[in-house]
């Protein structure tokens, strides 16, 4: 949180009147925590088992309009875990999930994303479907918190259920 505070660049430019408001054309660029729930999955921590991992994650957004966007969403699962996937034990060591997803706004804050991309890992990479629901809630003309829950369907092999939280900047257009 610090971070993206310390990033907020001051400037004559800046100021309220200098951004357009329009239906879209802006960016945004938001630093993710969640924690991730892996229904198969065992992960052994000071002699208990537990199946809730953390994960750090790094978004960029285009918005086209008042209900379309992009997403590129980045995201590290900072731990070492077993997955059983068809009476098979499948080793996974801190994964890397990058996927594109389409962004539908639909009102009062709320927004879907959906889209593929791909868990790249030493041992496996997996194909995977991505989609959930985040609450957007803007403070100040440019900061978003945004909480989220996402579900990842790996090859069909195996799911995972993540909630997180993340802290934006957005980037309008200026004339």
């Amino acid at each position: 949180l610090l971070l993206a505070f310390h990033m907020y660049p001051i400037s004559a430019s800046d100021k309220p009147e200098d951004i357009e408001e329009s239906s879209g054309g802006h960016w945004m660029l938001g630093v993710v925590m969640g924690h991730t729930w892996l229904p198969a999955g065992e992960v052994e921590l000071k002699g208990q088992k537990t199946l809730i991992i953390p994960s750090w994650g790094l978004d960029v957004g285009y918005q086209f309009n008042h209900t379309f966007g992009l997403t590129w969403a980045n995201e590290i699962t900072v731990q070492r875990y077993v997955i059983s996937s068809d009476g098979d034990e499948l080793e996974r060591d801190n994964p890397f999930v990058t996927a594109i997803e389409l962004t539908v706004h639909l009102g009062n804050g709320f927004a879907l994303l959906a889209g593929p991309g791909v868990e790249l890992e030493k041992h496996k990479n997996f194909f995977i479907m991505r989609g959930g629901i985040e609450y957007e809630l803007t403070f100040g003309d440019k900061w978003v918190f945004f909480p989220s829950a996402f579900y990842e369907s790996k090859q069909g092999k195996f799911g995972a259920f993540t909630l997180g939280f993340g802290i934006g900047r957005q980037f309008h257009r200026k004339h």
